[in-house]
């Protein structure tokens, strides 16, 4: 390995030498712009594939570059290279701190796809999404405890299905990455066509997570993997989650994880999902944690929620009185029967505070109604009203006369 490396660290060093000769002379200079470009471009290209050792068959770009706004970051790249197996990833350089090895076809990984000499002291990133990966062993990733980001995402994920010698390798998936701050699943795991994700995926998934003991994860993404229900309980271990991003999945208010257990949440990501509401006992969870001295934001955009629940109901009222922060809330809409926004004097109604509640809204139309309807009673009949109380109002007409006769006798007594 270390001949090898030397070999392509040598034919890169003559590249460059030949590319700095090249740059020297008369016929360099007098072309244009354009075809210097294109005609160091191929040349450039070949060093840098050189810089790989040659396991990896010129296919792959190793280098410092840019990454993701950081600079002089050593990358090696293997995107879309249709490798079937990850065994050049053993002769991984050892300076690398990003791996981006996406666009490939590996049905199964393999343990220690990184040897299981030394280990990966700069490895930081690890990028295999959208691999077709079904299954990976229990000790896939070892040799890489200093990664701090593993992305996952686009595969096809069983996490319960064994490996064909019987044995489920998935629980210590993730133990080896004592310092993972990010984990993205967006779109990772296998669901049947049409179907939801199976609820013993998330169950296997919550497994991992409480094995892999990941103290320093801060954010989760698990977006698009049509998630319909999980363990209420599902991240309840993860003690520093910061973000929670359970977007564009097919949950419903009774199913969403509990998440009062996190008490560093800041964020946390429900939007285009397919909640009608959100229950008491949901927001009650969520009201939980703003008492800790530190906003809570609640993503919730893109759900059909209910025009009943988000205008005039509990939720309404919950709406408005949380000191959780839901993420633009004025453009929020309910989907009963077309899309369509509540107006201040509808949400005001399920105020049971500074404005009515939704009972007391209608206990006020029911008494208007009735004096209304009363009103009219009495004006129809009012020739015979006048009629009958004619005696009485004499008679108390006798009386106020009497009493006014009074008055003067009793003062002049006095006197």
């Amino acid at each position: 390995m270390k001949k090898q490396e030397r070999r392509a660290s040598a034919w890169t060093e003559a590249t460059r030498r030949l590319l700095a000769r090249l740059a020297d002379r008369r016929t360099l200079r007098r072309m244009t712009g354009c075809k210097v470009f294109l005609f160091l471009a191929p040349l450039m290209a070949l060093a840098n594939s050189a810089a790989c050792p040659t396991a990896f068959q010129s296919k792959c770009w190793c280098g410092r570059t840019a990454y993701q706004g950081q600079s002089d970051k050593y990358v090696v790249n293997c995107t879309n290279q249709l490798f079937t197996d990850t065994h050049m990833l053993t002769t991984l350089p050892p300076e690398t701190e990003v791996l981006i090895f996406t666009g490939n076809h590996i049905p199964e990984l393999p343990w220690n796809i990184f040897g299981i000499e030394g280990e990966m002291d700069n490895l930081r990133v690890i990028d295999m999404s959208n691999n077709r990966i079904r299954s990976i062993r229990g000790k896939t990733y070892h040799r890489a405890s200093k990664v701090e980001r593993l992305i996952l995402n686009f595969n096809d994920i069983s996490l319960t299905e064994d490996n064909g010698d019987g044995v489920n390798n998935h629980p210590r998936l993730l133990t080896g990455f004592p310092n993972l701050r990010e984990l993205h699943l967006t779109g990772a795991f296998a669901a049947p066509d049409g179907k939801a994700l199976p609820f013993d995926q998330l169950s296997a998934l919550r497994d991992i997570l409480e094995t892999a003991n990941l103290t320093q994860l801060v954010k989760i993404h698990l977006e698009q993997n049509r998630i319909s229900m999980m363990p209420p309980d599902m991240f309840c271990k993860l003690e520093n989650l910061l973000d929670l991003h359970l977007g564009d999945n097919w949950m419903i208010d009774s199913s969403l994880p509990k998440v009062s257990c996190l008490t560093k949440l800041r964020f946390i990501d429900l939007g285009r999902n397919r909640l009608r509401a959100l229950s008491p006992q949901v927001t009650k969870d969520l009201d939980r944690l703003p008492k800790r001295h530190q906003a809570l934001i609640v993503e919730l955009g893109g759900n059909p929620l209910s025009c009943d629940d988000f205008c005039v109901g509990a939720f309404a009222h919950w709406l408005s009185a949380t000191n959780v922060t839901v993420r633009n809330r004025e453009t929020l809409r309910c989907v009963d029967p077309k899309p369509v926004a509540c107006s201040e004097k509808a949400l005001g109604a399920g105020l049971p505070e500074g404005g009515h509640s939704a009972a007391a809204l209608v206990l006020a139309v029911l008494l208007v109604g009735l004096i209304v309807t009363l009103g009219a009673a009495l004006y129809m009949n009012r020739n015979s009203l006048t009629y009958k109380l004619s005696p009485l109002v004499d008679t108390a007409s006798r009386k106020v006369r009497y009493t006014s006769i009074d008055k003067p006798e009793e003062m002049e007594m006095n006197v």
